[in-house]
Formats: structure tokens, sequence, C-alpha cells
């Protein structure tokens, strides 16, 4: 995963732990920028897992050997091999008009740099994937107004090889069980 927000001090991202499941909260609190992409790399261990995602769930070798994946707003991505499952459902919350924003994919042993550049610590890329803001965002820093909310939700699922399923997991995040408590008579 690539995290960095230099200029915006007041940017979050929170993590909440269950059994078998993570839900990242990324609340992006800067002032404006050119775009935003948020991407999970994985290392040379996950080659031979296969990537799959909302936009093109055809699937693809994870391999360090560059891949043409459909690009889209992506509900939900998956890694699955035999080294595990993985499923990652997205979501997007917020008040900027029009925003655009699609997937990021990248499978490539050497990136040369430019867009490629990598900030993950080996400059490889095996399966660099997740949402892509594309565009410029509008100031989102509060202390300076106006200002635009953009919160971003990544929910991750772990499983065995072979059960990654992101089409099954995403709606589960996007609709989690509500409990309610009432006395009793």
């Amino acid at each position: 995963m690539c995290w960095r927000s230099v200029s915006g001090p007041l940017t979050e991202r929170q993590h909440i732990f269950y059994a078998r499941r993570e839900d990242i909260t990324t609340f992006l609190r800067v002032h404006a920028i050119p775009g935003v992409v948020d991407f999970f790399d994985y290392s040379p261990a996950a080659s031979g897992m296969t990537y799959k995602s909302s936009a093109d769930a055809r699937g693809v070798t994870i391999d360090g050997v560059p891949d043409t994946v459909t690009p889209g707003k992506i509900a939900w991505e998956t890694v699955d091999g035999s080294q595990g499952g993985l499923s990652i459902a997205h979501s997007i919350q917020t008040d900027v008009p029009n925003l655009g924003w699609t997937s990021y994919y990248l499978d490539k042993q050497n990136p040369s740099g430019g867009s490629e550049t990598q900030c993950t610590g080996d400059g490889s890329a095996y399966g660099s994937s997740g949402p892509w803001v594309n565009q410029n965002i509008p100031n989102t820093d509060p202390r300076t107004t106006p200002f635009n909310n953009l919160t971003t939700t990544r929910t991750l699922y772990f499983d065995g090889p072979g059960h990654a399923d992101g089409a099954t997991r995403a709606p589960r995040a996007a609709n989690p069980l509500q409990v309610s408590v009432a006395p009793r008579d």
C-alpha cells in the first residue's frame, strides 16, 4: 500500500479490524491537488496469483509482466492464489461535483518512472491496484473555506486459497448488518 500525505496534515486514515476483515477509511483533508491514487502493491511472493475487478472480471496473472486490464470505477477487486484470497470492496463518499475516478493497475517488475514511480520501498510493482482519482481535487481542508469532503473506504476480506469473491463481498460491505437492542417486557 502506498500512503504519502506530506501537505495534508489533517488527512486521516482509520483502520478497524475484525476477524478476517479490515475496514480502512481515508478522510482526505488537503489543499487543492491534481489527483490521488490509493493502491496496494504486492511483493514477488504474489507471483502466480490472479487479479480481478468489477471492471475486468476475466482475471490476469500477477507475475511482474505488464498486462492489459480494463479500467473503470471499481466496486471490488480480488487477488487469489495458493497463497490465499483477498477480496477488496471500495466506496467513495464525496460532495465534489462530477468527481472523475477510475482504477489503477500495474504489474511490472521494473517500472520505468514517471506515472509508474513506486513509493512502496521495493521499486517493483506486482499487481499494484486500487482506485485512482485522475482529475483535480478541490480543497478538502476544513481550515480553508470553501471546502469539499472526500472520504474513501476500502474493506478487505481475508480468505483461504480459492475463496476470494469480490462480487459477493462488495454488497456486504456496502450494506452491513444492522443491530438493534430493545429492553424486554
